[in-house]
């Protein structure tokens, strides 16, 4: 089995790292814009990779790619 499908079928609960734009406003970084993620991932990698490890001390099993917001629609 992969990773993902031996926590399902161990672990009753899984954790997933979350609000990633919301620490990082906490944080005083600037999320507006529709770029914001990629925007960190270019020009702070990490800030990122220090967020996750937050997320992962805290108890996360799961950590999302930030990738999402990365693109202008055409």
């Amino acid at each position: 089995m992969g990773k993902l499908e031996d926590l399902l079928a161990n672990q009753e609960v899984i954790i997933l790292d979350g609000a990633l734009g919301t620490e990082l406003e906490e944080r005083g970084y600037d999320v507006s814009g529709k770029l914001w993620s990629a925007k960190y991932l270019l020009k702070n990698p990490r800030i990122i990779q220090y967020l996750h490890s937050i997320y992962l001390r805290s108890g996360a099993d799961i950590l999302q790619r930030q990738a999402t917001k990365q693109l202008f629609r055409a």
